[in-house]
């Protein structure tokens, strides 16, 4: 996919003992292997934590909203 624009409408952090929680809704718009452009509201739900220093994405799931 080919992004041409994205902007964010919400986005929502929450921490927890194992690491932070991460919902972003996005309203992006791109082309799938050189389709006409199209705009998709997406949902990013993340899961993220801190690993020897280093913050690393343990799961991520987008879907459309």
């Amino acid at each position: 996919m080919y992004y041409f624009s994205s902007m964010e409408d919400h986005v929502a952090v929450t921490s927890g003992a194992g690491g932070w929680h991460i919902i972003g809704q996005n309203r992006v718009v791109g082309s799938i292997h050189g389709s006409d452009r199209h705009e998709w509201s997406l949902t990013t739900d993340m899961t993220v934590q801190r690993i020897n220093g280093d913050l690393k994405i343990m799961e991520a799931v987008v879907t459309t909203y």
